[in-house]
């Protein structure tokens, strides 16, 4: 009855909105393009993209961005300038190879045609933090053998980490995302290695905890938090960010759980113990914190709130110029137990 009573709530609310109209006018200000440029420095790239392009009036749906192909891209690493190259049709990026490490200072300027003002913006990749596994267990019991084929297997992999970071200062902030690469090789006729790694064959995936210095939930079901069956300190989504201020004497242990779906196929030779599995932790400068926490909070579906300004630091347009330090750390040698899971709904109380 009380999910009825909220459908009914919505759509009286959509009603209402469409029986009460007026036209809005704009002024030529507001609907003229921005420059807009998008680049995110990163310690665990090689190569730097960057796209520019021209900003569409939030009315006009029915036209794509207008990429812009000639622009002129310098950046410019510790004092050093570098060119940034149009990549051509079909990655629309300026790019330019760069090994940038913790402390560097990165900046763009893009010359825009059609626009009298320089785009610019400056960040500086911050400090990687230090992340300690305590404890690490993976239930394999989901695996099982495919159906007339009994070399190959497929299903799931349940999985609990228990680890420590230790905040550089109290200014920090960080994301958090769970991989594993997807991929194996083959040895022999019955030899085969899971891929570590393999830069174009990796997932990440969904994960959850309940932690209070988690400031963001990606994904949360509109319903459940109505009915009040999820905890309030509950996430569940791709990436965390959270805030070094938020951590007690500087570290922090979070418990997280997470799983991975194998339903292509693997042999059945392979360990699912050894399969690739690691934290990526991102150091972000504040920026890129806040462009990540307001991006996520534009989208996110919610009948009750404000519509957010996505957060951009560029001079001269509009977009994000901002970097991160990027560590992985692998879990090896797992506790292989059965843990409790019972489907999409054992994060609730």
């Amino acid at each position: 009855m009380k999910r009825i009573s909220i459908y009914l709530f919505a759509t009286l609310v959509m009603v209402s909105m469409q029986s009460c109209r007026k036209m809005l006018e704009f002024t030529d200000d507001e609907v003229e393009p921005y420059a807009v440029l998008v680049g995110k420095p990163n310690t665990a790239d090689s190569v730097l993209s960057i796209s520019v392009s021209r900003s569409r009036f939030f009315l006009d749906e029915g036209h794509p961005f207008d990429i812009v192909s000639d622009a002129s891209v310098i950046v410019n690493v510790n004092g050093a300038d570098h060119v940034a190259v149009y990549s051509g049709t079909g990655n629309n990026r300026y790019q330019v190879p760069l090994a940038l490490h913790p402390g560097d200072s990165v900046s763009v300027r893009a010359l825009v045609p059609g626009f009298d003002e320089p785009v610019t913006a400056t960040t500086i990749l911050p400090a990687s933090p230090r992340v300690e596994v305590l404890d690490y267990a993976l239930d394999t019991s989901g695996i099982y053998t495919l159906y007339r084929d009994t070399n190959l297997r497929c299903g799931t992999y349940y999985g609990k980490v228990r680890f420590k970071v230790h905040s550089v200062s109290d200014e920090d902030y960080y994301s958090l995302r769970i991989m594993t690469s997807v991929q194996y090789e083959t040895l022999g006729d019955s030899v085969f290695l899971w891929k570590k790694d393999p830069s174009s064959f990796v997932c990440q995936s969904y994960i959850t905890t309940n932690d209070p210095v988690v400031s963001n939930s990606e994904s949360l079901d509109m319903i459940d938090i109505l009915d009040m069956d999820v905890e309030p300190n509950y996430f569940y989504g791709r990436e965390m960010m959270v805030r070094g201020d938020l951590f007690q004497g500087g570290e922090h242990v979070f418990d997280i759980e997470f799983q991975f779906g194998d339903y292509s196929g693997r042999p059945r030779g392979l360990d699912p113990t050894e399969r690739p599995i690691y934290i990526a932790i991102s150091s972000l400068s504040k920026d890129l914190y806040l462009y990540k926490l307001t991006l996520g909070k534009q989208s996110d579906l919610d009948l009750f709130n404000e519509p957010v300004q996505v957060h951009c630091n560029i001079q001269g347009g509009i977009g994000i110029f901002a970097g991160a330090s990027t560590d992985k750390v692998y879990l090896v040698n797992p506790e292989v137990r059965q843990l409790n899971n019972d489907g999409d709904s054992y994060y609730k109380k």
